[in-house]
């Protein structure tokens, strides 16, 4: 958040949350990738190529990864 405030707040005139966007965590005990990602990114996230081919992967949807559209409370 700091380093959105800093570089990129002025470029794009809104917050970081405003895009959809996610995360990816490996956890080593598992061997398994777990995806946390925007609802938005849905239709998109085989094409983005981030998940890895013959792996454990878990996609999720959580709270934290929620852009403009699909929050209802965010606040333009």
């Amino acid at each position: 958040m700091e380093i959105w405030d800093k570089f990129y707040y002025a470029k794009y005139g809104v917050d970081f949350d405003y895009y959809p966007r996610g995360r990816i965590i490996y956890n080593l005990t598992e061997k398994t990738y777990y995806i946390y990602y925007d609802k938005c990114l849905e239709k998109d996230i085989e094409k983005l190529g981030i998940i890895p081919k013959n792996q454990n992967v878990k996609l999720l949807n959580d709270f934290h990864y929620k852009c403009h559209i699909c929050n209802k409370n965010y606040i333009v």
